[in-house]
């Protein structure tokens, strides 16, 4: 449960942190930020069009005796016909979500970033539709062990 609530408040930080942010394509100049936690919903028709978009997901988690954390891919994506210029509208939206990200390194009070911080673009893009992710690792709380003693 405690990392389906970070996914939840990562889509929350990350759709605030960006609220002023547009893409200069037509077909979506209007748009808002989708920030959702997990996957985008299904396309209903072929017509939609769910860009730009921001979308947490869990990779992986690890307990160790010291903490636990999980790493979180978040998945970017947006859309511009230009195929010039498209790829940096992708990496503006990255570019703002990281340095936002790093200006607050815990979200919601207790989840705390730990560094590195990986992203990339993908080296194939499905034109005019750009892609790219990062992964960030979070420290998340730990239960501490219950200890049960006999007495005779």
């Amino acid at each position: 449960m405690i990392p389906v609530i970070l996914l939840d408040e990562l889509a929350k930080f990350l759709k605030e942190a960006n609220k002023e942010y547009h893409l200069s394509d037509e077909k979506v100049k209007d748009k808002k930020i989708i920030a959702v936690a997990g996957f985008l919903k299904r396309r209903e028709n072929a017509k939609e069009m769910f860009f730009p978009h921001i979308v947490p997901r869990l990779i992986k988690g690890d307990d160790t005796e010291t903490g636990s954390n999980v790493t979180v891919r978040i998945y970017f994506g947006t859309y511009c016909e230009d195929v010039n210029d498209g790829w940096r509208e992708l990496f503006n939206l990255m570019e703002h979500s990281r340095q936002a990200l790093l200006k607050q390194r815990t979200i919601a009070n207790r989840f705390r970033l730990e560094l590195p911080i990986h992203y990339e673009m993908y080296e194939e893009q499905p034109y005019p539709e750009w892609f790219g992710f990062m992964d960030v690792k979070y420290t998340i709380a730990q239960p501490q062990e219950k200890f049960i003693y006999e007495h005779d």
